[in-house]
């Protein structure tokens, strides 16, 4: 009972996936604005490197929102993290609206570049499953 119990993953585990799924994120980026540019154009592709550099904000915002409680599990009760938690999505969704409400971007490409993220996170855990590595 009083022994300690190791982590399962160390920080230098975590970063080195971070980097793996940012990598992975900025693939999957680079591949839609490839095919948005020769099927729908310039703008779509602009969306969806606009929809991807959203995605990856909201993913550094969420790992540092997430490193801040894991390292000082009080600041997880302050309201302060909630708000910040609930402003991604809030900022997210302004951008997202002033590109739909002034027919800045299509709307659709800018979603699709959104969900860079877990399509990045889906390679990571494929690749991951296949080679026993992160």
């Amino acid at each position: 009972m009083g022994e300690e119990s190791e982590p399962l993953t160390t920080e230098d585990d975590l970063r080195q996936a971070n980097r793996g799924i940012v990598a992975a994120m900025f693939g999957v980026v680079a591949l839609m604005t490839v095919a948005a540019v020769s099927v729908y154009g310039t703008r779509a592709a602009i969306g969806v490197v606009l929809g991807g550099v959203l995605a990856w904000l909201n993913f550094r915002w969420l790992d540092t929102s997430t490193r801040a409680i894991m390292v000082d599990p009080l600041t997880a009760t302050t309201s302060i993290l909630a708000i910040r938690y609930v402003l991604r999505y809030v900022l997210i969704a302004a951008v997202v609206g002033v590109v739909w409400y002034y027919d800045l971007l299509p709307v659709v490409a800018v979603i699709a570049g959104l969900g860079s993220f877990a399509l990045a996170v889906v390679f990571r855990g494929l690749k991951s499953i296949f080679t026993g590595s992160l």
